[in-house]
């Protein structure tokens, strides 16, 4: 558990600092540490996305599946789905996160845009204003649902939200991705930051890193000894 805990720490600092395949590299290594933990898979499925590959991603969102249900990984996966085409498995995963987590916004969000792209008006509308109801601000929602009225024939309801369109989209409570950002003010991702930093020879950038890694594990050897390093650097 400790080791997959470290690799995943240097995964989430090599994303912050847009380094992807080596992040989708760090997830692997700690997938391979803790092969049953849904965490490990779902991060390299965001570390994929980022990188732009979106069928990695979609396999890694499909293994965390396979192992936990998780209503982030339904959405994502959803979103995945829709954006290469695939409606009717789009249409499973938005079912399965709205029935796991009614109060959703953004899994009624995505099951709204999925029953729009073969024509079920009805049940767009009706995913569509649950998301609205539950996520006022999301300004998103309204162009879709304008093209769900609008081919209702309800012309006027479509033009009030049309003029009301915009690019906010339901927040998704993520509580992998919210612990993982934690993770950059540990002692191991600062430790991360700090061989960055010496490999392109910054040394002060990697003292201060260190010294911050000390603060926060002071009985921790390992930061201490890159410290040291980077000082006689």
């Amino acid at each position: 558990h400790a080791r997959a805990l470290r690799f995943a720490a240097l995964g989430q600092v090599l994303m912050a600092a847009t380094f992807f395949d080596e992040a989708v590299l760090c997830y692997q290594h700690a997938e391979a540490a803790e092969p049953a933990e849904k965490r490990w898979p779902y991060l390299r499925g965001h570390a994929l996305l980022k990188r732009g590959d979106r069928a990695g991603a979609i396999a890694a969102f499909e293994r965390t599946l396979a192992l936990q249900p998780y209503v982030p990984a339904l959405v994502w996966l959803g979103d995945m789905y829709l954006d290469t085409g695939q409606v009717d498995r789009a249409q499973a995963a938005y079912a399965r996160a709205v029935s796991m987590l009614p109060a959703s916004a953004a899994a009624h969000f995505g099951a709204g845009r999925a029953a729009l792209a073969p024509g079920s008006h009805a049940e767009a509308i009706t995913h569509l204003e649950d998301a609205l109801r539950l996520a006022p601000d999301a300004t998103a929602i309204n162009y879709p649902l304008a093209m769900a009225y609008r081919a209702a024939g309800n012309r006027a309801q479509a033009e009030s939200l049309l003029q009301r369109r915009g690019s906010r989209v339901p927040a998704l409570d993520d509580e992998v991705l919210r612990e993982a950002d934690v993770t950059l003010a540990s002692a191991v991702s600062l430790e991360g930051i700090g061989m960055q930093a010496l490999r392109r020879q910054d040394w002060k950038a990697a003292v201060e890193a260190y010294q911050r890694a000390v603060d926060l594990a002071p009985a921790d050897p390992s930061p201490r000894y890159w410290l040291a390093t980077a000082l006689f650097a």
